[in-house]
């Protein structure tokens, strides 16, 4: 029995898979020249369309109509056939057909774990170049799955900052953490930047918390005397000037 497929998302592999005459893609499906396959109901509607007075007849390409042969398994349909033969033998096929031929949908099948294997493959690379910032917003699960329960690191806590480059974006952070039993808070850090702190223990995150929101506290509060004292050592130079000016002993 072969092994289960890997997961699709999140889709890193842009490029389709395939099988010539074929591609196959997770958003489309087999396709053919670019076209995708149409259910039985739409092909009828569009081979026997409602007459309509005072209406143009709308008009599918040579392409389409071959596509839908060709994706649901209709043997004998060839690129140099006319529109006419193509709606002709589509007509009398879909009068019996139901779905594709079991040799399209296997196809189709091996196609889509072709391209599901070789997302992981990439997805992979892509993962191994990454900060732990951004794997924490675009493979939540899986980084802290490898952060807490891996026996090589086993992490107790983590900071992750979610400012700047991220656009402040939580991400798939705060639901992948509760579907692995741990506890988050939002914190701000030093310099006004913005953390999520993720742990196993609840009061471990909080004062977690506490503590770099303190920290940022007591640096901004640093900050804003080294400003006062800028501002007043302006305004006594500022003062002494003026003084030497109505003195007349201020000199350029």
């Amino acid at each position: 029995m072969d092994p289960p497929p890997p997961a699709l998302h999140p889709i890193v592999l842009l490029e389709p898979i395939s099988s010539r005459p074929f591609e196959y893609t997770p958003s489309k499906g087999l396709t053919f020249k670019g076209y995708n396959r149409e259910s039985v109901e739409v092909l009828k509607r569009w081979l026997a369309p409602p007459k309509r007075k005072n209406s143009k007849s709308l008009k599918k390409a040579k392409d389409w109509w071959l596509a839908q042969l060709r994706l649901y398994g209709i043997e004998g349909a060839k690129s140099s056939m006319k529109v006419g033969e193509l709606t002709k033998m589509l007509t009398k096929s879909v009068k019996k057909m139901k779905e594709p031929t079991e040799a399209i949908l296997a196809l189709e099948k091996e196609l889509e774990r072709k391209f599901l294997v070789a997302n992981e493959e990439a997805r992979n690379k892509e993962y191994s170049t990454l900060s732990d910032e951004q794997k924490a917003f675009k493979y939540s699960h899986r980084f802290l799955s490898e952060k807490f329960f891996n026996a090589g690191e086993n992490e107790k806590l983590l900071a992750v900052e979610i400012g700047g480059g991220e656009g402040r974006r939580l991400g798939d952070v705060p639901a992948a953490a509760a579907r692995l039993g741990l506890h988050i808070e939002n914190a701000i850090g030093a310099q006004k930047r913005s953390w999520i702190i993720v742990g196993k223990d609840k009061a471990i995150v909080a004062d977690r918390k506490c503590a770099m929101e303190k920290e940022w506290q007591d640096r901004d509060s640093i900050l804003q005397e080294e400003a006062e004292e800028r501002a007043a050592k302006r305004r006594k130079v500022e003062k002494d000037r003026q003084e030497c000016e109505s003195s007349g002993s201020f000199k350029e």
